[in-house]
């Protein structure tokens, strides 16, 4: 049982979990706020990765982006949330052990094989041989150095966390939801689409008024003329019928 006990610990310390969190505050001052994230971090060995603080009509939110050692990421969010209201919070975490792994076991291949390479390097008088095996050397070479970079990479992220700080000032007002859906969604778009319709057509008649006054006085002159002409001219019979009679 002692020794079951002992490779599950094993098991466990050999875990390699990738976390990261995230937090919504609404605070009292903003900078005030991102001064004390950037100290909780720096409390607990962290860094402040990104940070961005901007203000419009009174109303302040910023986000800062801290890494702090994975081993503090709880109680660096406990910290963190006593600054305002928290609003939201989240943590997820993913398994990078069989990647970590897999990574480690392919580095030892690939020095073991460069180091066999070398042996025969060194062994080798021919010089068409010597050209293929420095060739082949150079490439293992480069492929052993992708797979530290690689190994990095997870020893960073399985030993380190961001956090990434949402600030919002109290008071700020809300943003309005750009899928707003249901009556009054509708009645608001329906509104504002008959406000265009109408200024559009406000638009053309205004544009068109002047034409309308212009033509008016063009023709107006033409068509009374026209009907003083209809009402002055004598009547004429018509052939083969009877003459009109004088008084």
């Amino acid at each position: 049982a002692t020794g079951a006990r002992s490779r599950q610990r094993t098991v466990v310390s050999q875990q390699r979990l990738a976390r990261s969190a995230t937090l919504d505050l609404t605070v009292a001052d903003v900078d005030q706020a991102a001064a004390k994230v950037r100290s909780a971090a720096a409390r607990v060995d962290g860094a402040v990765t990104s940070e961005e603080v901007s203000s419009d009509e009174g109303h302040a939110w910023g986000e800062v982006v801290v890494t702090v050692p994975s081993s503090r990421l709880d109680t660096t969010l406990d910290a963190l949330s006593e600054l305002g209201t928290v609003e939201r919070r989240t943590t997820s975490t993913s398994d990078e052990s069989s990647t970590y792994t897999d990574t480690a076991s392919r580095i030892k291949t690939m020095r073991a094989s460069i180091a066999r390479v070398q042996r025969l390097i060194a062994s080798t008088d021919d010089i068409d041989q010597l050209v293929t095996l420095e060739s082949d050397l150079s490439t293992r070479q480069a492929d052993l150095e992708s797979l530290l970079a690689q190994l990095k990479d997870l020893e960073r992220r399985t030993s380190t966390s961001p956090v990434t700080v949402s600030l919002s000032q109290e008071g700020a007002p809300e943003r309005e939801d750009e899928d707003a859906t249901g009556f009054v969604a509708g009645l608001s778009a329906g509104w504002d689409a008959f406000g265009s319709s109408a200024a559009v057509l406000l638009t053309v008649l205004g544009a068109l008024t002047p034409f309308a006054a212009l033509g008016l006085l063009v023709t107006a002159p033409l068509v009374w003329w026209w009907r003083r002409r209809r009402v002055s001219a004598p009547l004429v019979p018509a052939a083969g019928g009877p003459a009109r009679r004088h008084g």
